[in-house]
């Protein structure tokens, strides 16, 4: 299923955004791009209230900030690649940060839990796999991270 969500024009190599909150707006620009009728607004707000009640970076160097939003009719992702990384939260709530490099952005329908679910399944068996991050980090182009995703 991942493999279908994530085209070439949902992933955005080099991000510049070095913080959290830079990131979700960065990648919100991608998002739009391929759905116009995502609400910015209330978007990057669902995004930020989620992220303040815990942290998305949940894998080492991955982050997955994800939120339902009113105004997305099915799920929208993008993925977006840092090789300098962008700091978030420590998932431990310390206060501390952590560099992440691969940020999965993620919009559900707030209708479609089941959705919800088997997409935050797929990225959890793409990064538990050690050569995943690494690959995708060295990726040169957009076409070459779809491939990894979808396994080719």
């Amino acid at each position: 299923m991942l493999g279908s969500l994530i085209t070439p024009s949902r992933v955005k190599l080099n991000l510049e955004s070095t913080e959290w909150d830079e990131c979700f707006s960065e990648l919100m620009e991608v998002m739009i791009e391929n759905n116009p009728k995502i609400v910015r607004t209330q978007a990057i707000s669902a995004l930020v209230q989620r992220e303040e009640k815990m942290s998305t970076a949940v894998f080492p160097s991955v982050a997955v900030p994800h939120a339902t939003c009113n105004s997305v009719k099915e799920t929208q992702i993008v993925l977006g690649i840092s090789s300098k990384g962008i700091d978030f939260e420590d998932l431990s709530n310390s206060g501390k940060s952590v560099k992440v490099n691969l940020v999965f952005q993620i919009l559900f329908d707030e209708n479609n839990s089941a959705e919800h679910l088997h997409v935050l399944k797929d990225i959890l068996e793409l990064v538990k796999n050690p050569k995943f991050l690494d690959k995708v980090l060295k990726s040169k182009n957009e076409e070459e991270v779809c491939k990894i995703i979808q396994g080719k």
